[in-house]
């Protein structure tokens, strides 16, 4: 895969001038798709990578299908947030995950292999960290804290619930769960 996206420094001929902008091309649709920044202890773990790497004609394969395909399922918790019919777009949603985390050991492979609790635990640590306000409850030198804003549309509309019932399906497996 690596071989054969080599961009050759001779751009002479015209298949070496298709890879230059094959190459032009992906990168850009790789920055249309940004991740946010990675928590320092995740930094290891590939599906919450800031910038996207794939290592397989598959995982580019994957890449396009979604960028073309399915646009409204790319980074599920940023497109929840920032949907203008979130109920709609989390039912497409749930159709999906549901199929694969109904599968005890289709689960416990993704959750080994792929840190799936990390990277829906950082998404929706990452969705709601968008939404935070200062407490105003009581004494403001005693609670300092930040809650979440109930008022924003991530919370009205519920947009988090399918990241919520993806995390309790996955959890429902014993030994993901242990």
């Amino acid at each position: 895969y690596r071989v054969l996206n080599e961009v050759p420094e001779n751009l002479d001929t015209e298949y070496a001038q298709y890879q230059y902008e094959f190459k032009r091309i992906y990168e850009e649709a790789l920055k249309s798709l940004p991740n946010p920044k990675p928590i320092e202890d995740y930094k290891e773990c590939p599906s919450l990578q800031e910038n996207l790497v794939h290592k397989t004609f598959l995982e580019e394969l994957v890449f396009w299908t979604v960028k073309f395909e399915f646009p409204q399922k790319v980074r599920i918790s940023m497109m929840l947030e920032r949907s203008t019919d979130p109920d709609t777009l989390s039912n497409r949603v749930v159709h999906v995950s549901v199929q694969l985390f109904s599968n005890e050991s289709l689960a416990l492979r993704m959750t080994e292999q792929l840190n799936l609790l990390h990277v829906m635990v950082v998404s929706l640590k990452y969705m709601m960290s968008k939404i935070l306000i200062k407490n105003t409850l009581h004494d403001q030198e005693v609670n300092f804290h930040y809650v979440v804003d109930c008022g924003k549309p991530v919370m009205k509309d519920h947009c988090y619930w399918p990241l919520v019932s993806d995390l309790n399906n996955v959890l429902s497996h014993r030994p993901v769960a242990l």
